[in-house]
């Protein structure tokens, strides 16, 4: 993916993993921005501007410039550049600072500037747009953003909310329907792509007169002990879908507003993944949109090629 080779320039750029090359790290950006990749447009603008990896060429600087600000806009496009002719904190030394992932970074030098970054981009086009962006632009993950952040984004294709997992809020029991409901969606991500569901939140349809966004999953049951209520979850995973597709998904208890909040994060599958639950038959999800759909049978072949995955 564009994001995947925009991350290789900049571990060839800074010798993370890879001995460092510069003109390996323009040409995995050059690649990247054949396929639109906003950041990497910035990047190998960069490199032209300073002569890093390619000959300095003002021209070819401003066009790049100029395409990665049409999607990005001028004031991410400025923040970005600036990363360029910031100090490394690591050595003291002015380098070309890819803005790769956080990871690749290190330090909280570079944290810093990448928030800078994803502020100025909520600011300017705003949360509902903000989450994809800043993994295509900046080489982060949907599981980069906060759960906070991710509540104001709203739901979309690696976002799903879910008030409760097992209890039924107006009978006060528990419901198969409610549990099938979320496993659908961890399918749904597996087959498809990265994604974060968070259960206790509230989905912008079903709030009622002054319902905020934070439910929270004490009416689901949750008294207090985390690792009970992770395993009810965890062991469902396993028991619909299998151990494997279980190892995909990670769960974690977070407080925010004063609630707690599940969020599960869901690593995209290598290989198809079935749900199995309830006596409702093997199928398989996908998300299509902020929907997950059932993928049938006379899909699955052209489903696994777009969505590289193996069956």
């Amino acid at each position: 993916s564009g994001a995947a080779q925009c991350n290789l320039g900049a571990a060839y750029h800074l010798g993370e993993g890879v001995e460092q090359d510069h003109e390996q790290a323009a040409k995995w950006c050059r690649l990247a921005v054949e396929q639109g990749h906003a950041g990497a447009q910035a990047i190998l603008g960069a490199c032209y501007n300073h002569g890093v990896g390619v000959e300095k060429d003002p021209e070819q600087a401003d066009y790049w410039f100029g395409l990665a600000a049409e999607k990005i806009g001028p004031d991410v496009l400025g923040a970005i550049k600036n990363l360029f002719d910031l100090p490394d904190n690591r050595n003291g030394s002015k380098v070309v600072a890819f803005p790769g992932s956080p990871t690749i970074q290190g330090g909280d030098f570079w944290k810093s500037q990448l928030e800078n970054i994803k502020s100025l981009m909520y600011e300017n086009i705003g949360a509902q747009h903000s989450a994809s962006l800043f993994a295509e632009v900046l080489g982060a993950t949907i599981f980069d953003l906060s759960t906070k952040e991710l509540v104001e984004t709203g739901e979309n294709r690696q976002i799903e909310f879910k008030e409760t997992f097992a209890i039924n809020t107006h009978t006060a029991k528990k419901d198969d329907e409610l549990k099938f409901a979320t496993l659908r969606e961890i399918c749904g991500f597996l087959n498809t792509n990265d994604g974060v569901l968070l259960i206790g939140v509230r989905d912008p349809k079903n709030r009622k007169g002054d319902d905020g966004a934070i439910a929270g999953i004490q009416q689901d049951g949750f008294s207090g002990d985390e690792d009970n209520y992770i395993l009810q979850i965890t062991n469902s995973v396993k028991s619909a879908m299998g151990l494997i597709a279980a190892s995909l998904v990670d769960l974690t208890i977070e407080t925010l507003e004063g609630q707690n909040i599940c969020r599960i994060e869901c690593r995209k599958s290598s290989s198809m993944v079935y749900c199995n639950f309830a006596k409702k038959g093997e199928k398989a999800f996908g998300r299509y949109g902020s929907s997950t759909t059932e993928i049938l049978p006379s899909e699955l072949a052209g489903w696994a090629v777009n969505y590289k995955l193996s069956i």
